[in-house]
């Protein structure tokens, strides 16, 4: 379900590009005192430094929305440096002015363990002024799995917040600042859960 999920989306926005020339942004946010922390079974299993970059592109016809998302960071924890990568594709509808309810799927990898999930949320983002504009957005996953190396799987739920508050300083250009917030948790005897947060700051440039 999850690769025809993915085939979809991408047919769908490869056709938006074809029939609309609507806006479409392209952002690049760093993670700025980022931590990421696990705990079994509800007790703290230690934390550690999370850094990367996350390249976004958002691209909107009159009443939709397509969004593809990649975040490449690392993991410090315990002594160790641990990959960390995950690719997030969304389309949304739009259910008010500039708010989206939005279907999407996840993949991320965490070292040699991997998942993926489909969620469901809403997008949005509001004119605070002529120059700033603030936006954000919750996704909650109804299918999920996470996948150790050695053949195990298990089911898992994820939770994405984001926001951002957009400073608009040139015609096409702007600078952000913001927060995000994912939560994995796994359905496995101990149940296992990452969840790491971050300040973002990053640039954007409007076609």
């Amino acid at each position: 379900m999850k690769k025809l999920l993915v085939f979809a989306l991408t047919c769908i926005l490869v056709l938006s590009f074809a029939v609309s020339a609507n806006a479409a942004t392209a952002y690049v946010d760093l993670l700025t005192f980022g931590d990421m922390e696990r705990t079994n079974s509800g007790t703290y299993n230690g934390d550690g430094d999370l850094t990367g970059r996350v390249f976004g592109f958002n691209h909107y016809t009159e009443k939709a929305k397509f969004a593809v998302e990649y975040l490449d960071g690392a993991w410090d924890y315990k002594a160790y440096e641990y990959d960390i990568s995950s690719l997030d594709l969304k389309g949304g509808y739009e259910v008010f002015e500039n708010g989206y309810l939005t279907i999407g799927t996840l993949f991320g990898d965490i070292e040699d363990y991997s998942y993926d999930a489909i969620l469901v949320g809403l997008d949005a983002s509001f004119n605070l002024s002529e120059d700033l504009v603030l936006e954000g957005s919750a996704a909650f996953s109804f299918s999920g799995e996470y996948d150790y190396p050695n053949g195990y799987t298990y089911d898992a739920n994820v939770t994405s917040i984001k926001a951002r508050l957009i400073y608009i300083f040139e015609e096409n250009i702007a600078a952000s600042f913001g927060y995000r917030l994912n939560v994995l948790a796994l359905d496995n005897s101990t149940s296992t859960e990452y969840s790491y947060s971050s300040l973002t700051g990053g640039i954007s440039y409007r076609f």
